[in-house]
């Protein structure tokens, strides 16, 4: 019979960790349900050396995205704050959480993470060797939970300021789509005048004799220009919304 570990919450917000045998999984989602429980989690335990189908799925799985984004963080200092104030161990709790993150390049992290854990090194100082994801900010944090025996209010209260940031993020944005669209509608109404009607302005001039207006003159210019550089300029304008989209959704940005 495999052997499961689940966290729970009460109705009250209380969390509890346990290990139980039972048939199947559904069996115990089923028992979970019917006591009025949240579930938080379920693992299925390696027992003997063997592995289980559990973890053979999480070997097979593939991830949503290779970087660290601020949501990775976001539910990582969620759950092991909620794991480690039910009581779990940090190791189990790194060994949980580390089968259910959707960055692959986190997924590497955390094990890195627990094997310095596990090695007799807090998890400031194994936290710390990885600062282009984990900054000042997050060794600081954890530095006060140890040395305050606090460290799942300390998380808690770094999910909340975490929070704060992504929807922070996810409000710029939005600010920044709208202005993108609206640039690229004029970019498209100058490209078009650059390749139908400016044409035809000139040679109007040009078959009276006249000269062009000096204001005339320049945007000529300009537009020739841009008609010359237009997959370049594009390129460019295209490759800065991305880059700056991709910068604000991460941590540090």
């Amino acid at each position: 019979m495999p052997t499961f570990s689940y966290i729970v919450k009460d109705r009250h917000g209380k969390s509890f960790a346990k290990e139980i045998d039972i048939d199947s999984k559904g069996a115990l989602i089923e028992r979970l349900q019917n006591q009025k429980f949240f579930i938080v989690s379920i693992k299925e335990l390696k027992r003997h050396g063997e592995k289980t189908r559990y973890v053979v799925a999480q070997r097979k799985r593939k991830f949503t995205h290779k970087n660290v984004k601020l949501d990775d963080l976001l539910t990582f200092s969620h759950q092991l704050a909620t794991m480690m104030e039910a009581g779990v161990t940090l190791i189990r709790t790194l060994n949980v959480i580390q089968t259910q993150v959707e960055s692959e390049q986190f997924e590497r992290i955390i094990e890195k993470i627990k094997n310095d854990v596990e090695q007799g090194s807090s998890l400031s100082l194994a936290i710390s060797k990885h600062p282009k994801v984990f900054n000042q900010f997050w060794i600081s944090f954890m530095e006060v939970g140890e040395a305050s025996g606090t460290i799942p209010t300390v998380l808690e209260k770094l999910s909340f300021y975490l929070a704060q940031q992504a929807a922070f993020t996810s409000t710029i944005i939005s600010g920044v789509i709208y202005p993108a669209i609206l640039f690229v509608v004029a970019m498209g109404a100058v490209v078009f005048f650059a390749l139908f009607v400016g044409p035809r302005f000139e040679s109007i001039f040009q078959s009276m004799g006249a000269d062009l207006p000096l204001i005339t003159t320049v945007l000529l210019t300009t537009f020739k220009f841009i008609k010359a550089q237009f997959f370049l300029i594009n390129g460019a304008i295209i490759a800065g919304f991305f880059l700056f989209k991709r910068y604000i959704a991460t941590y540090n940005g």
